[in-house]
């Protein structure tokens, strides 16, 4: 995961007594899967923006755009 990332693995995370810290910004992060996360979110640009096909709004995270959808465009319950 990290190497698709383009970053090393002793370049992206030390583990240290206290968590991992990322080594671009120096935030600690309680596991290596929350620093893979930080890490794409923060350090790394999508490939394609986030979208929303519904409305068109544009997000700056697939998380975001997630979000986005599950509270205004969810689907309503027909009885």
């Amino acid at each position: 995961m990290l190497s698709m990332l383009g970053l090393q693995n002793n370049q992206s995370f030390v583990a240290s007594g206290f968590g991992f810290r990322c080594a671009p910004c120096g935030k600690t992060l309680t596991s290596e899967q929350r620093l893979r996360r930080h890490v794409q979110n923060v350090h790394t640009r999508p490939s394609k923006t986030p979208v929303c096909y519904i409305c068109n709004k544009v997000y700056s995270t697939l998380n975001s755009l997630r979000n986005h959808k599950s509270i205004y465009h969810r689907p309503h319950k027909t009885d």
